[in-house]
């Protein structure tokens, strides 16, 4: 059964329901979470189900002592689009899953060194040709707005459609591995492996795991065409998705980036995911905060 089967079911049997059937509902779809390659490895659960939004989880890996920069870049990519995306799905009929159109996410503060988890409530605003427009507001523990995020989410049939069945969830740590990058002779071109745990239900990459792997590419540009930026920050990105990139071990793709604005305090990038086969996949622009 898919995440939208379970999600439309569970959505009926909730009309006039007890709170407790409520709870049992979310609860089946945490479940379900737990059984999916990227938000199992890192520990999403969904809080709160309504009609058209959802609240969801994760706990947010240490080292030494602090949250792991790496692994908050990864939850900020993958819980804003999860979240948006299964707002949009609340609403779909049967058999269908959802797919990430374009997502914009605008970046806050850090988080500070006592965070432990990360929440993202995600609501479905309206739907038009079949396309839901959905946000996404992330938060600390504290209470803290770390992202607020704002996409659009097309209707397509569940199933892997003939991809290689996407494996089943490892470790955060895992996980974070497989989102970080080797090393590159050219700063602004690399080769990405992408093994089948960054894989959605459909059997090709996570809108949220491919955004992370962007940004990270994107940040070792700008230090690696000018040692002396230091930290850059990240102020914003918008990412189009314009074909699936399958994701499985062995699979790939070529990620390109150029400067669009290279200013003395701000940078803008423009990156580009392409297929084996020449396809252009994903497109993405990022703003980033570059002060010597």
């Amino acid at each position: 059964m898919t995440l939208t089967d379970r999600v439309n079911s569970g959505l009926e049997t909730q009309t006039g329901s007890s709170a407790g059937e409520g709870r049992g509902f979310t609860h089946q779809i945490a479940r379900w979470l737990a059984d999916v390659p990227v938000e199992g490895s890192l520990g999403v659960v969904v809080d709160e189900i309504t009609p058209n939004s959802l609240r969801m989880s994760a706990p947010v890996p240490h080292r030494d002592g602090r949250p792991d920069p790496g692994a908050v870049d990864a939850l900020i990519c993958v819980l804003t689009d999860s979240a948006a995306g299964l707002a949009a799905a609340v609403g779909r009929p049967k058999g269908q899953g959802g797919a990430t159109i374009e997502l914009r996410v605008d970046h806050g503060p850090l988080p500070g060194p006592g965070v432990r988890r990360l929440e993202v409530e995600g609501t479905q605003l309206h739907s038009i040709a079949g396309a839901e427009l959905c946000t996404a507001v992330l938060t600390d523990d504290a209470g803290q707005v770390l992202a607020r995020a704002t996409g659009h989410f097309a209707a397509v049939p569940a199933g892997t459609g003939g991809l290689p069945t996407p494996p089943p969830p490892g470790d955060a740590d895992a996980l974070l591995a497989a989102l970080r990058l080797g090393p590159a002779h050219d700063p602004l071109r690399r080769g990405l492996e992408l093994p089948g745990l960054l894989a959605n239900p459909r059997g090709v990459i996570h809108g949220g795991a491919l955004l992370t792997l962007v940004q990270a590419a994107q940040r070792a540009a700008l230090i690696g065409t000018n040692p002396r930026v230091g930290q850059p920050r990240l102020l914003s990105t918008q990412t189009e998705f314009l074909r699936p990139v399958p994701c499985s071990d062995g699979s790939g793709a070529d990620l390109t980036t150029r400067f669009g604005r290279r200013g003395r305090r701000f940078s803008t990038l423009h990156s580009e995911v392409v297929l084996p086969d020449g396809r252009l996949a994903a497109t993405t622009t990022g703003l980033w905060a570059t002060a010597e």
